[in-house]
């Protein structure tokens, strides 16, 4: 990491950051990406609470999706297709643990009731939450990828 925060990298990258982490410090990484990752072609994608938009080098996305029960994006969810036959939206996986408070909002979701989903953790009152397993912008993501690297 001292590298990274000492040197400039001039090829071309992609990056795709939840604001909602729970695990990286997705902030820091940004300001890395803005001052180290130099090439003009790289492209950031933040999901997050900021209205969807391009602004520089960095696509914002806004990952409250209510028609599909989404409240915040998962840094898990980032990698899957909503087809995906595991994690997709009618995926047979469902991680119904996502860090709530009892058991019985675990259940709630077992069962099969309504369920939001969100990255790990994320509360909100009223609503019981799995984990965000895929990217409903996936195609979007990897287009942005795509033109990064045809360059």
């Amino acid at each position: 990491m001292e590298q990274v925060q000492q040197d400039t990298y001039n090829k071309p990258v992609v990056m795709v950051l939840s604001e909602h982490d729970s695990v990286l410090d997705t902030e820091q990484i940004k300001g890395i990406f803005n001052s180290r990752f130099t090439h003009p072609d790289s492209r950031l994608i933040w999901f997050g609470s900021e209205p969807s938009g391009i602004k520089g080098r960095i696509r914002f996305i806004h990952s409250r999706i209510p028609e599909l029960r989404i409240s915040t994006m998962s840094h898990m969810g980032i990698l899957f297709s909503p087809e995906n036959p595991y994690y997709g939206i009618h995926g047979s996986e469902k991680l119904c643990h996502n860090g709530q408070d009892s058991s019985e909002a675990e259940g709630w979701c077992r069962q099969g009731k309504p369920t939001w989903y969100s990255a790990w953790g994320y509360q909100e009152p009223g609503k019981v939450h799995a984990r965000l397993t895929f990217n409903p912008f996936f195609n979007t993501m990897m287009d942005d990828i795509a033109t990064t690297f045809q360059q």
